[in-house]
């Protein structure tokens, strides 16, 4: 009897830890830029590794504008000189701005999911010159500025003003 209660306090320490792993993986991820969450009518998804989100909000957030096209199942996104060209379905970004043009590979292609066109985050975010960090255990997607304004802080200012 001693030894079954044992076996039984084992199964169900399992079966809580596995709950608990089970519900940590199915938290929705959440999307910071420049420190303030991002809102989203569509939940970011994870295909490959790579985190999807509906390209309008964040595209919007950045200051750009989006259109789509939906005979070719494009999406174009145009800020300044900066204009990405994505297609559903592509494992290419076309990407232009003032100095360069050309094709940009990415791993995982555009989508579209409940009627929303979903993109890999880390690569529209960096191509519009943003820093991206994952942070796993908070399923969070943080997104800031490059550049020495993302860099300085009250500790560093003058020794990252001067290496710059």
């Amino acid at each position: 009897m001693k030894g079954m209660k044992k076996a039984l306090c084992l199964v169900l320490t399992i079966i809580i830890m596995l709950s608990a792993v089970s519900f940590a993986k199915d938290a929705p991820i959440k999307i910071y830029i420049n420190k303030g969450i991002i809102p989203s009518d569509q939940e970011p998804i994870i295909v490959k590794s790579r985190v999807l989100v509906p390209i309008r909000v964040v595209a919007e957030q950045l200051g750009a504008n989006v259109s789509y096209e939906a005979k070719e199942r494009r999406v174009i996104i145009m800020k300044d000189d900066l204009s990405i060209t994505l297609v559903i379905g592509e494992s290419e970004i076309w990407y232009s701005d003032k100095d360069k043009a050309g094709p940009v590979p990415i791993d995982v292609p555009a989508m579209i999911k409940n009627g929303r066109t979903m993109v890999p985050l880390r690569a529209v975010a960096e191509l519009f010159d943003m820093n991206v960090t994952w942070d796993g255990k908070k399923r969070a997607v943080y997104i800031d500025n490059k550049g020495i304004t993302s860099m300085v802080n009250v500790n560093n200012a003058g020794s990252k003003v001067m290496e710059a």
